[in-house]
């Protein structure tokens, strides 16, 4: 294992994906979803699956990689509710730990600042991969691609929209998301903010770019970090179970008490 990622469970799917590997079998490729995850929820578990899912009609999705943001990064964007990196770690890790796919990359966490640059953070990804030998070993020389994985807030919030600029050369999938009321334009709305973003890169980015529309009857889609931060009503349903009890064991949320 490397430092900053776990390869484990990747490296158990691809040796079990090359056995049934031809010459028309869909490339391996990896998802990577990043942010605060102060705490994480239930959602984000779902929003990879629902990129899996979509990602499988052209891909073997062998991982799927939670990257934290750093403590430098989470304490200046919720000054007076960040949670410490260890706290967010263990809680992430106790949420992936039935999932056989899901691993967490710490890079972002241990060597950044302020910078949440998901260029960075899906380069530095591909590179600890595709450099490591004993993953090497199942790619036959090919490159395993990082997808890229968000929720339809990412660009449409003033705060993060710029954290996903230079990535045209990478494919990105945004999973509507809404924490109220549905938005129908939500797609047409992250369209004219990453064109505005891109400005003449656009054209070549666009194809990039999928978008998976959610289903309103999912009790879950509005649920987020700050409504367990602020105790909402059945704050405890948005986690998953361990993480809920490992919240209130070590009193995660004292800051609004």
């Amino acid at each position: 294992m490397n430092e900053y990622i776990s390869i484990e469970k990747l490296v158990t799917n691809l040796s079990q994906a090359q056995k049934t590997q031809t010459l028309l079998s869909k490339p391996f490729a990896v998802l990577l979803i990043s942010g605060s995850f102060n705490p994480i929820h239930k959602r984000i578990i779902q929003v990879l699956k629902i990129a899996k899912q979509f990602a499988e009609k052209k891909y073997e999705i062998v991982a799927g990689y939670i990257s934290p943001f750093s403590n430098e990064y989470v304490n200046e964007a919720y000054p007076d509710e960040a949670i410490p990196f260890y706290n967010r770690l263990q809680m992430i890790q106790t949420a992936i730990e039935e999932e056989s796919w899901i691993e967490i990359n710490q890079w972002e966490s241990l060597t950044s600042s302020h910078s949440a640059d998901c260029n960075l953070i899906i380069t530095r990804l591909s590179e600890l991969l595709n450099k490591n030998n004993k993953i090497k070993e199942f790619l036959n020389e090919k490159q395993l691609k990082i997808i890229y994985v968000c929720g339809s807030d990412q660009p449409l919030k003033n705060n993060s929209k710029e954290q996903l600029k230079n990535l045209e050369n990478f494919e990105l999938i945004i999973v509507e998301r809404y924490f109220k009321e549905k938005n129908d334009n939500w797609k047409n709305k992250c369209i004219e903010t990453l064109s505005g973003l891109y400005n003449n890169k656009w054209k070549n980015f666009e194809n990039n770019i999928s978008y998976i529309e959610q289903n309103d009857n999912n009790p879950d889609i509005t649920i987020s970090s700050t409504k367990i931060r602020q105790k909402e009503n059945n704050w405890e349903q948005m986690c998953d179970f361990k993480v809920t009890e490992y919240i209130k064991k070590n009193k995660i949320l004292e800051f609004n008490s």
